[in-house]
């Protein structure tokens, strides 16, 4: 998958901001890192002690892709998050809060845009997701679901490793 001419690719990293949804989505429009957390403590009827302390938290970086990640209050969560479309993670969001949970962070501060995928050349920025073909072919979709390349195995290992914020499935 490497392009001619191409060095090794680095990716900046940025810290996310706390932030509501309705931030969460400005945010995501102009390539801002951000995170949304939610917490619930109440009655929980599905569970034996009938109440629950729990959290969940997606968070985004402007490429299209969430991180999701949840679960008992003072614990680290899941070992592996879950990743979705930033649509998808905020229709949770709301699903969530419809059953209680409440915003654990909502403030919003001035970062800079974060340059996430700068060192990939095109047509590689544009990937937002990749779902799998079958006897290792993968093919890779923009933020719209057009096809932007196919990928064997080793091409969609490189570039997930280099741009985790690429949904898989």
């Amino acid at each position: 998958m490497r392009t001619p001419g191409m060095s090794h690719p680095t990716q900046e990293t940025t810290m996310p901001t706390f932030v509501s949804a309705d931030v969460a989505r400005r945010m995501e429009r102009e390539g801002r890192p951000w995170t949304v957390r939610v917490e619930y403590s109440g009655y929980n009827r599905e569970n034996q002690s009938r109440h629950s302390d729990k959290w969940w938290e997606i968070s985004g970086n402007g490429s299209g892709a969430v991180r999701c990640n949840y679960g008992k209050t003072g614990s680290r969560g899941l070992a592996t998050p879950l990743t979705y479309m930033v649509g998808e993670a905020l229709e949770k969001l709301g699903e969530k809060r419809a059953k209680g949970y409440m915003y654990a962070y909502g403030t919003e501060t001035d970062m800079p845009r974060p340059q996430v995928v700068a060192d990939l050349p095109e047509p590689y920025r544009a990937i937002k997701r990749i779902v799998a073909l079958g006897d290792g072919l993968f093919r890779a979709l923009d933020g719209f679901g057009n096809t932007v390349m196919d990928l064997d195995r080793e091409g969609k290992e490189q570039l997930t490793a280099f741009n985790p914020w690429i949904a898989l499935g």
